[in-house]
């Protein structure tokens, strides 16, 4: 059975256009079942395409175990709870690991300490560094095998690891897992995914700090590089010869985002045929990571893939912006493509419009995903 917060981001708009005030659908639904937003917070729940979903919604909310969470363990030092000999063989041993997200003993646990789609995405990437790599997104629950070896990732960030050659081994290991799946941890204070902080040092009206600065068990967040401007130089002054390959790839990506951008609002057919890019470039940053190089940079190159997953939301965005416009009369064309050219300069979008006219309400949300791509890259060049 897939996790609450599964069931709550599927009964969601799934457009992380952050109108709600968070920066997407999986932070919207983390923080409405906990009483932390309002359904209502969500322009796109007030339209009539989306009735069944927000009906859904409150369904979900309605049944949750409100605040009722789990406290927070007492967290060993370095993150490990216990390494032993496995019970068939004395040669190998087993451990149990846990990513630590802040979050003191004995202090309520609201979210689990992974979102599971993030946290899928990442071991993903780490298929080429182990035989075997499964996860469930339904469930947040990975595995990664290698001969012998087995390793589970849970949701709740124990690391379960199975017939290791010694605990030196144990903890190679669980440092480079550590290192990637850090991205996928989310702040019991905001529900927000460390890789949307990174991008924006906004907090929520309600809290002061963010729980997950505090987080990691082998590794330390760099609390600079939270909000950090994003400059190609900055990044290449890390390693120019790492992270090359990443930064012309991005260099892509912008060029290919405003050139489909500019067949769009010219009502040209454009093919958004990034998938592979995207998949590749993020591959590269995690084995960087995993490899452990620029291990003091690890939480800035996170920031890299913070902003790929912009990057996918924006073009999947550009295309419906593109469905929409086909729907609608020249003179709201003209404001709808507006909007767009404002995006692609990373301005902010002014003049909402209501729920009444549902195409340009959709266009405007989708718009104001590739603003926020663009104001997060101003300084890149």
């Amino acid at each position: 059975m897939s996790s609450i917060w599964t069931r709550t981001w599927k009964a969601t708009p799934k457009v992380d256009c952050g109108l709600c005030g968070l920066p997407n659908c999986a932070s919207f639904g983390r923080a409405i079942v906990f009483g932390e937003c309002e359904i209502e917070a969500c322009p796109l729940l007030r339209l009539n395409g989306f009735a069944s979903l927000k009906a859904e919604l409150k369904s979900i909310c309605s049944r949750a175990p409100s605040r009722r969470a789990k406290l927070a363990p007492e967290q060993p030092e370095g993150g490990v709870l216990f390494t032993r000999p496995c019970k068939d063989t004395d040669e190998k041993v087993m451990a149990e690991l846990r990513v630590f997200n802040g979050v003191k003993t004995g202090e309520p646990i609201l979210f689990g300490v992974f979102d599971p789609r993030i946290l899928c995405e990442l071991m993903d990437c780490l298929k080429p560094h182990f035989d075997l790599v499964k996860c469930s997104r339904d469930l947040g629950y990975g595995r990664a095998d290698v001969g012998e070896m087995s390793i589970t990732v849970l949701q709740d960030g124990r690391i379960n690891m199975r017939r290791v050659d010694d605990k030196e081994a144990v903890m190679r290991l669980f440092e480079r897992m550590e290192r990637v799946l850090i991205g996928a941890a989310v702040c019991n204070s905001c529900g927000r995914d460390l890789l949307s902080i990174l991008l924006s040092d906004r907090l929520s009206p309600h809290e002061d700090s963010h729980v997950i600065f505090d987080g990691g068990s082998s590794l330390d967040i760099d609390k600079s590089a939270v909000g950090m401007k994003l400059t190609r130089s900055g990044f290449s002054k890390l390693s120019d010869t790492l992270l090359a390959p990443i930064l012309v790839s991005i260099d892509s990506l912008i060029e290919r985002l405003r050139e489909s951008s500019e067949s769009v609002m010219n009502k040209q057919s454009v093919e958004f045929e990034v998938d592979n890019l995207i998949l590749e470039t993020r591959q590269k940053i995690v084995d960087v990571l995993a490899a452990g190089t620029l291990e003091n940079a690890s939480i800035r190159l996170h920031c890299l893939i913070g902003v790929l997953r912009e990057f996918e939301i924006s073009f999947a965005g550009l295309s419906e912006i593109s469905y929409h416009l086909d729907k609608i009369s020249e003179e709201r064309s003209s404001k709808a493509i507006g909007w767009l050219t404002r995006g692609l300069k990373g301005d902010l979008l002014e003049d909402m419009p209501d729920e009444e006219d549902e195409d340009m309400l959709l266009i405007f949300a989708h718009a104001m995903k590739i603003s926020r791509l663009f104001g997060f890259l101003k300084d890149w060049t």
